[in-house]
C-alpha cells in the first residue's frame, strides 16, 4: 500500500475542521490529498448563508468521495445559524413547552434549514440528562433532569431531522449531566456507580439508538466504571463493551472535538 493510499485510508476515519470562510489552496489540498470522511462548520466559517452554501459545494467538488457535511445546531446557545438564519430556542425552552409535537418540529426546523444550507449531518441532539451538577456547563442544552423526558425528546427530535434528510447524532455517550467542567478544556472525572449510569445517563441511548445514525463519545472519565480516568473517547470499556455489545448500537461513533488534554 503507498503512502497516498494509507492517507487516504486514514482520512476517512476524520470529520476536519478549518478555518476561513472559502475554499484555500491549502483547504482544496487537504482534501485532495487526505480525502476526509466529512468536514464541519463553525462560527468562524459562517458569514452568509449563500457564502456557507458556496463553502460546502466548494469542498465537495474538491473531495472525490462523498462527504458527511456537519454542523453544530442545537437551538439555544449552539446555534451555528443564529447570525447567517435566525436564532432557535433551545433544547429546554422546547421541553419546557411540554408539547411533544414540538419536539420533532424543532428537529425538522433546525434539519430543513440544514439541508437548504448544504448540510447532511447535525451533531444533535444533545442526549446528556440535565442534573444539577453541569447546570454551569450545560445549561439549557439540556432536556431535562429526568432521564425518561429526556429520551422522549431525543427521539422525536431525530425523527424531525430525519424527516428533513438530515443524520443525526446522540451525544454525550455516555453522558455529561453530572459533570462540572467543560470537557474540550478540562476532563471531568464523574465518579457514578454503573447501576445510577445505566438507569439514568444512558437511557436515551437504550432506548433510542436505533434511531441514532451517530453517536458521540465525551471525553469524560468514569472510574467507578474503568477503574481509572481514561476518558470515554477512547477507551474500549465504554466502546466496545458497552455501546457495540451490550446495547447492541451498530451506526457511527464519532469522539467529541478534541480538546487540549488530548493534543
Amino acid at each position: 500500500m503507498s503512502a497516498r493510499d494509507l492517507r487516504r485510508l486514514a482520512g476517512q476515519l476524520l470529520i476536519a475542521g478549518f478555518d476561513g470562510t472559502a475554499m484555500t489552496t491549502g483547504l482544496q489540498s487537504f482534501l485532495g490529498e487526505m480525502q476526509p470522511g466529512g468536514v464541519i462548520l463553525f462560527a468562524r466559517n459562517l458569514v452568509s448563508a449563500e457564502q456557507c452554501h458556496d463553502l460546502i459545494t466548494s469542498c465537495r467538488k474538491r473531495a472525490t468521495n462523498s462527504l458527511f457535511t456537519c454542523v453544530d445546531l442545537e437551538g439555544g446557545t449552539v446555534d451555528r445559524f443564529r447570525d447567517i438564519l435566525a436564532p432557535n430556542p433551545s433544547q429546554r425552552e422546547v421541553s419546557a413547552a411540554h408539547d411533544p409535537a414540538l419536539a420533532t418540529l424543532a428537529g425538522k426546523t433546525l434539519g430543513t434549514c440544514a439541508r437548504a444550507l448544504g448540510f447532511n449531518t447535525d451533531f444533535a441532539p444533545v442526549s446528556d440528562i440535565g442534573f444539577d451538577a453541569s447546570k454551569s456547563v450545560l445549561g439549557s442544552r439540556a432536556v431535562s433532569a429526568d432521564p425518561a423526558e429526556t429520551t422522549a425528546y431525543v427521539r422525536r427530535f431525530l425523527a424531525g431531522l430525519r424527516s428533513a434528510g438530515v443524520l443525526g447524532c446522540g451525544k454525550h455517550f455516555p453522558g455529561l449531566g453530572e459533570g462540572n467542567l467543560d470537557s474540550h478544556s478540562s476532563l471531568p472525572v464523574i465518579d457514578k456507580p454503573w447501576k445510577r449510569l445505566w438507569s439514568e445517563d444512558l437511557m436515551p441511548y437504550r432506548k433510542s439508538h436505533r434511531q441514532m445514525p451517530f453517536i458521540m463519545v465525551a471525553h469524560a472519565a468514569y472510574p467507578a466504571v474503568t477503574g481509572d480516568n481514561t476518558p470515554a473517547s477512547i477507551s474500549r470499556k465504554w466502546i466496545t463493551e458497552v455501546l457495540r455489545k451490550r446495547i447492541g448500537y451498530r451506526g457511527l461513533i464519532v469522539s467529541d472535538d478534541m480538546p487540549r488534554i488530548l493534543r
